[in-house]
């Protein structure tokens, strides 16, 4: 296995099932011939692998914002373009789904950068990391959140959309490459495998530049 499959799949967790296509179908058919529960229903099965995704993809903007907040912004969103939508497996509402959560977690993120940016925080931080006296145990901890963080912009922040979605799927859901490849339309399992490799290369070339070391090789 490659180093970039071993990092994914190292943070993906217990699943809890998606709902069926079957029942999900049906409720956006009742919504769109008027039914006003249908919708509340549906986005009550995908709440749990949303909020996962949600948080996944905050990392350390969570300590600012509630996810579940950002949840509910998601489904209003939602609530108008649903009636549009066409759904070929039980991951596409997620994948839709989550897409609208990406750009709610973006305009987040500006506004907290913007915030960080205030010279009075400036100065805090920097007392921080010039202190030699200071416990590296913080940094580890905040270093970590902040890689999380990395990772899931960069996720979302993937083109083609196919590499977003391929990573979302298998590392973020767990789901097979059997079910992969029928989200996905993909002509074999050995395709879908392909794809999912070329979008992890992708990437961990974009994690990479912030990875190298700006100093001189100590080594």
């Amino acid at each position: 296995m490659e180093r970039g499959d071993s990092e994914l799949g190292d943070r993906r967790e217990e699943k809890d099932p998606l709902p069926d296509l079957d029942r999900s179908v049906e409720l956006l058919r009742r919504h769109r011939l008027g039914d006003p529960r249908a919708l509340n229903e549906l986005f009550g099965r995908y709440a749990p692998s949303l909020l996962r995704v949600i948080r996944t993809r905050m990392g350390s903007l969570a300590q600012f914002c509630d996810p579940e907040d950002v949840m509910q912004e998601t489904f209003l969103v939602a609530f108008d373009r649903m009636r549009e939508l066409e759904v070929r497996t039980r991951y596409g509402i997620l994948a839709y789904l989550s897409r609208i959560a990406e750009n709610q977690i973006r305009r987040l993120r500006r506004y907290h950068d913007a915030k960080r940016r205030d010279p009075r925080r400036e100065q805090v931080a920097a007392e921080w990391t010039t202190s030699p006296a200071r416990d590296s145990t913080p940094s580890r901890i905040v270093s970590r959140a902040e890689e999380e963080e990395r990772v899931g912009r960069l996720v979302g922040e993937l083109s083609p959309d196919d590499f977003r979605t391929v990573l979302l799927l298998r590392d973020y859901e767990g789901a097979s490459w059997e079910e992969i490849q029928g989200e996905l339309g993909r002509p074999s399992i050995r395709a879908v495998r392909e794809l999912y490799r070329r979008a992890v290369q992708k990437l961990a070339r974009r994690l990479a530049p912030r990875r190298t070391p700006s100093g001189p090789d100590p080594g």
